[in-house]
């Protein structure tokens, strides 16, 4: 033991080094591998805190039940005694204005707020929470992400849709909206700056959207242990038995966005971060055999001297053993802190970028211990190695040091063949790297995972923005000036709303289309998609690679690399039929048409013909709107844009005469 104290204070700058090596190992690999079990048990708290819903009945997109008819249907259920807590909902989508020019798109949840166990409860995390006094008196909480982004909002008043007014009293999360992916009549990936959801009291959403006495969707849990299936298998039944909610769908908790992508990100992170922190491990490793095994061949003189002195190999073994031991424990101690130290960021950038009511990042013992084990074992192995060759020497041999050692052994002789140009001396530094190939070996695998680790991570970053950069691209290839514009619900092309869309002087021109959700299945695979109807003549139709824009589904490349198909195949599409008697789910076999380049793989497109069998002829739900020219004058600069053209005037009037001309148009 004093003897390897000795070698510690004697080489104590390459101690410090190899210590320092191993710490930053160990302690990023236990930082990084603990964010998964912290992820997952801050969800685990964050839903179970709010009472997610096991099951969802939700109506079709603007059609509503009176109230009271979808709790009947529970009540009256064989497995009625299964339900703990019900709730009916009002949910709806709307716009948001409000101070700083606020507008942006949204949606009104609101609750039935009688006394009982809650469903979806909503956290509160500023301002104040619903009270009963409130009920019906258009009092809100806001989204907490969508109020961080804009200031001013609690207290405050927000404008929806139809001019109602609301008071914003509070932020909060509800577990629907832990991440925003887009609502009903929403576009999918919207971020959480541009879509604000106002959670309210079910009198007060139907208070200010015009539905008094209706409802669009019911929410409920299980007791733990119950055929969650089976429940829902009944309730479906008894759904499609009661006229005013034949096409009502049934979904679980694993079918909420929020739930499902909160969840299979830490499976897809793990395997990342797992690979990161391997990569790191696996350098300070290489680094740390590089180093001990320096310092035990440098003690070779001294173990051949005893070897010749007739010590026991074993006695001669343990001080270098020792020593390594006493490396690999310092090591691994400071990877303990510098694990717990990496780990303060690490969790802040998890909470700024997930934010959940609840945040629960224990030291994970476990995960400690494993990379403290990795963190001695391989260093100590690395000592033990040159120990090994050592004392299977000769004692002459192991007296040898330096340039005697390793004369003759390696690859060196490999340069006597090769005629390389150049005097004697040129090749000296490479007969260095190759006379020891074990520690050039070891020197090139550590800068290797040093540089294969920023080549992962950097590679992955640049991966992510590349293809919001491609799909960016295919959104502007052609009309990059054109406006999407989401109406409430399902209307007749010729509606009031669509009219005065159109009727603006500001509109150029607006093409009715239609927005559907539909499930793509062949075989045992299927993909959730968004399908658009597009308009015949649209400014903007997607770019196709293969095949054709009409005739079929224009699925997205990789949409038909996951589903197994191309272009002439034919796939099964669940999707919402209109009938007079409402909305229903119905399945319809469809060629393939063509493919598109959009990485984003849930978007499909359809021509109005193929789009029949929906039942959704002379109706939209979405607008594509073109701006109308601007004409600028270059003597005064005064901007005019000319009027809509109408019956009585086929022609839009003139620019006005008071600046001269030339007009150009933008």
């Amino acid at each position: 033991m004093k003897w390897s104290w000795r070698d510690l204070r004697r080489r104590w700058p390459l101690v410090a080094a190899i210590a320092l090596v191993i710490a930053l190992g160990t302690g990023t690999y236990a930082s990084l591998l603990s964010t998964s079990a912290w992820r997952r048990q801050s969800n685990d708290a964050s839903f179970a805190l709010l009472h997610v819903h096991d099951l969802r009945v939700r109506l079709p997109q603007g059609t509503t039940a009176t109230e009271g008819v979808l709790r009947a249907v529970v009540a009256g259920l064989s497995r009625a005694a299964d339900v703990t807590a019900a709730r009916e909902r009002l949910v709806v989508p709307t716009q948001l204005a409000g101070p700083g020019d606020l507008l942006v798109s949204g949606e009104i949840a609101g609750t039935d707020s009688t006394p009982g166990p809650q469903v979806d409860g909503v956290s509160t995390t500023a301002g104040r929470a619903l009270r009963p006094a409130d009920d019906g008196t258009a009092a809100v909480v806001v989204d907490s992400a969508f109020a961080g982004r804009h200031a001013g909002l609690v207290p405050g008043e927000l404008t929806v849709s139809g001019g109602s007014r609301v008071r914003v009293v509070g932020a909060g999360q509800s577990p629907e909206y832990f991440l925003i992916t887009g609502g009903q009549g929403a576009t999918p990936f919207l971020s959480q700056s541009s879509y604000g959801v106002l959670f309210t009291d079910l009198h007060s959403a139907q208070r200010v959207t015009g539905a008094a006495g209706q409802v669009n969707d019911l929410v409920l849990t299980l007791r733990p242990g119950c055929d969650r299936a089976a429940v829902a298998e009944e309730l479906g039944r008894a759904l499609r038995d009661t006229p005013a909610t034949r096409a009502a769908t049934v979904s679980t908790r694993d079918d909420i966005d929020a739930y499902r992508v909160l969840y299979e990100d830490i499976e897809g992170d793990t395997q990342l971060w797992r690979v990161i922190a391997l990569l790191v491990l696996l350098g300070a490793v290489f680094a740390a055999l590089n180093l001990t095994t320096r310092v035990v061949e440098a003690q070779r003189r001294e173990i051949g001297i005893g070897m010749a002195l007739g010590v026991p190999s074993r006695w001669l073994a343990v001080r270098p053993l020792l020593f390594g031991a006493q490396i690999a424990l310092l090591g691994v101690g400071l990877g303990m802190v510098v694990g717990w130290v990496v780990g303060i960021p690490l969790r802040n950038v998890f909470v700024d970028m997930l934010p959940l009511p609840i945040w629960r990042t224990p030291l994970q013992t476990g995960v400690f211990l494993q990379a403290a084990a990795l963190g001695f074992v391989l260093p100590l192995a690395g000592v033990a190695w040159p120990v090994w060759r050592a004392l299977r020497v000769q004692p002459v041999q192991a007296i040898r040091v330096g340039h005697l050692a390793a004369r003759g052994s390696g690859l060196a002789p490999v340069l006597r063949r090769l005629r390389l140009p150049g005097r004697g001396y040129h090749r000296i530094p490479i007969r260095n790297l190759l006379r020891t190939p074990r520690r050039t070996a070891l020197t090139a695998l550590g800068i290797a995972a040093a540089i294969t680790t920023l080549v992962t991570t950097t590679g992955a970053i640049d991966t992510f923005h590349g293809t919001l950069d491609r799909a960016e691209r295919e959104f502007l290839h052609a009309a990059p000036d054109r406006v999407i514009v989401t109406l409430d619900g399902f209307q007749r092309q010729d509606a009031d709303a669509v009219r005065t869309v159109g009727a603006l002087p500001q509109v150029g021109r607006a093409d009715a289309g239609l927005l559907l959700p539909v499930t793509a299945r062949s075989g045992a695979a299927d993909v959730d998609l968004v399908a658009e109807v597009l308009p015949d003549g649209a400014r903007w139709s997607p770019s196709i690679v293969s095949g054709a824009a009409t005739g079929g589904l224009v699925l997205a490349e990789e949409a038909a690399h996951d589903l197994g198909v191309n272009v002439g195949d034919t796939i099964v599409l669940d999707h919402p039929r209109a009938t007079p008697e409402g909305l229903r789910t119905d399945r319809t076999t469809m060629r393939v048409a063509g493919l598109h380049p959009n990485p984003m793989r849930m978007l499909a497109y359809l021509d109005q013909a193929t789009a029949a069998p929906f039942g959704f002829t002379g109706v939209t739900n979405t607008l594509t709107v073109t701006p109308a020219p601007v004409w600028t004058s270059p003597t005064c600069g005064e901007r005019w844009s000319p009027s809509r053209t109408s019956a009585r005037r086929t022609r839009p009037r003139r620019p006005p005469r008071a600046c001269a001309r030339p007009w150009t148009s933008t």
